[in-house]
């Protein structure tokens, strides 16, 4: 068993949920997106590398008890009749269970975990006695064997991922950052457990474009991985490589939308790839001159605190998080007839000062206003002879509409006003009575039709 890869296509929904979970991912609905997650997670965290499901040891056997029903029926179908595709799915939900089973703890097996463990072994060997009719029938020394024996080390099963590792394997054209790149690399040597022996066998898999032309060219050179690294470092690092990132380090700054840890990150990437180093206090200037102007006020506040790139991180991080809680600030509620404690809710003080509006009546606008005279409005046949007053474009100028006709202001308009409601004559602002029944506006306006009538 131990020669044969775990097919994680050929499992089900659940079995599929399972792997997903016990990876540290949250599964997802369909079994398409679970085989995707699946074909993502497995070539860093193989099966054998997880020996810990964390799920409750009840649970956990429950849904291995479930799956070894399904084994069941699969064996005994083989049994009658047999069939390649369902005896490749018949292996891998074996080998799914073998590995859900390995991760309980049995330092106490119950009873329950004892009679899965028992039905486990005997639906391992009935499948081991099935094989295709062409194939020979096994020896008995490999079917009457119990799976699970009292042995320290477990049987390890190969995952056979390699179809995946080309999307993740680090890529070099001759074009990109050399540093960048060979950071790629030992990420993915440490990530693989690749020795440095291997990772220059693997060497040619990691070029393309002009930089496998190079390659070529001097891998009969090359001992080990180092000597290629120095040699890649030589070859295609720019001779004023530090001169310009450096100009590009100090032109990087904070982006509107950019996270402060963020920030703080990509930009420790940047000072790393330098080939001479900053000093702390060369980093900490770059950073106070580029992050952005929203955290001057709190970096004002303590300048005794900013000796260090880190001193400076927590101070942003800090204000950002203040920034974040004052942000979601929203003014108390109004009371309605659903509020359970309208004695407890806040009410907001009554404008004293709201009736001086209404006394002065203040026009509307300047098609109502019926008290300009002949002083500051004259026809064009007038000649006003007398010069005109340095007010006078503020005095003739047309009155401003106003924005809320009810407090006869124009900082808010009528559907933003809190005043009580009451009625009003929106033309004059004549207060108790409304537009249609003001008199005063009412004997404007006859007047108004007799003067057009005589002319």
């Amino acid at each position: 068993m131990g020669t044969h890869p775990i097919k994680y296509f050929l499992l089900n929904k659940n079995e599929l949920s399972y792997e997903v979970l016990i990876r540290g991912a949250e599964p997802a609905s369909t079994v398409i997106e679970l085989k995707k997650q699946i074909a993502k997670l497995t070539p860093s965290l193989p099966s054998t590398d997880i020996l810990e499901s964390g799920l409750e040891p009840a649970d956990d056997l429950s849904g291995a008890a479930i799956s070894l029903k399904e084994l069941a029926t699969r064996v005994k179908q083989l049994e009658e009749k047999y069939d390649y595709s369902l005896h490749e799915r018949s292996r891998a939900l074996c080998y799914h269970i073998y590995h859900r089973l390995k991760r309980i703890d049995d330092s106490t097996p119950s009873a329950t975990a004892k009679g899965v463990n028992k039905d486990f072994n005997d639906l391992y060997n009935r499948l081991a006695t099935i094989q295709r009719p062409s194939t020979p029938t096994p020896s008995t020394s490999s079917a009457g064997q119990p799976f699970f024996e009292n042995t320290t080390s477990p049987a390890t099963t190969i995952i056979n991922c390699d179809h995946q590792l080309d999307r993740i394997r680090p890529k070099f054209n001759g074009a990109t950052c050399v540093r960048a790149f060979l950071t790629d690399v030992k990420e993915y040597a440490s990530v693989k457990n690749i020795t440095a022996d291997r990772l220059l066998a693997q060497a040619p898999l990691f070029f393309t474009g002009n930089a496998k032309h190079w390659h070529r060219s001097i891998r009969d050179t090359v001992k080990t991985w180092d000597e290629l690294a120095k040699l890649l470092l030589r070859d295609f690092t720019k001779k004023d490589y530090d001169y310009r990132l450096l100009a590009e380090i100090r032109s990087r700054t904070q982006g509107e939308s950019e996270d402060i840890i963020i920030y703080f990150s990509i930009m420790a990437d940047y000072f790393s790839r330098l080939i001479k180093p900053l000093s702390e206090q060369d980093k900490l200037e770059i950073l106070l001159h580029n992050i952005r102007p929203c955290y001057a006020n709190v970096l004002a506040a303590n300048p005794d605190s900013l000796n260090s790139v880190e001193k400076l991180r927590t101070l942003c991080l800090n204000y950002e998080s203040v920034h974040g809680m004052t942000a979601q600030y929203r003014d108390p509620p109004r009371v309605t007839p659903n509020t359970l404690a309208p004695d407890l809710a806040f009410e907001p003080k009554s404008n004293q000062n709201s009736n001086k509006h209404f006394n002065t009546h203040k026009p509307f606008g300047s098609k109502f206003n019926h008290n300009y005279t002949k002083k500051y409005y004259t026809t064009k046949n007038e000649n006003n002879t007398q010069p005109k007053s340095v007010n006078a474009v503020a005095e003739v100028s047309k009155p401003t509409r106003l924005s809320c006709p009810r407090c006869r202001t124009n900082d808010h308009t009528l559907s933003q006003c809190k005043m009580e409601r009451f009625p009003i004559c929106f033309k004059c602002g004549k207060q108790g009575v409304k537009f249609p029944d003001c008199t005063d506006c009412l004997a404007i306006g006859k007047s108004n039709s007799k003067n057009k009538s005589k002319n």
